[in-house]
């Protein structure tokens, strides 16, 4: 699993300037939104501005993150670099836990924000 992230990262790592386009044009959306609401149609971009920055922190961050796994021990290695490289996968395996508990988190958020939106 933490492979296929890595991959997935790799393709976000090149997309990195447009995400945080996004997320900025989000931000702002979001943030024009909620100070004046009379401006851009008062509130009703308030919900799909801030998915679309909530998104955009979530593929920045997997980016981030998964672009640099380390790689599986090998039986060559001493015991004690073993256990350095376990360690770690260890942890990137828990961040890709929490990644995929996150993402599946968005996905609903997203459409109960975007069911209330359209209504």
């Amino acid at each position: 699993m933490i492979e296929r992230l890595q991959r997935i990262a790799i393709i976000l790592h090149r997309l990195r300037p447009l995400i945080i386009l996004l997320g900025i044009l989000g931000l702002a959306g979001f943030i024009l939104s909620a100070v004046n609401p009379t401006w851009w149609e008062g509130a009703a971009w308030l919900g799909p501005c801030g998915l679309l920055f909530c998104w955009c922190l979530t593929l920045y961050s997997v980016a981030g993150v998964f672009s640099r796994v380390p790689p599986r021990a090998s039986p060559e290695m001493g015991w004690w670099q073993r256990c350095k490289i376990n360690a770690r996968r260890g942890v990137v395996w828990f961040l890709a836990i929490l990644m995929v508990i996150l993402t599946l988190t968005m996905v609903v958020l997203t459409y109960q924000m975007l069911r209330i939106w359209l209504t």
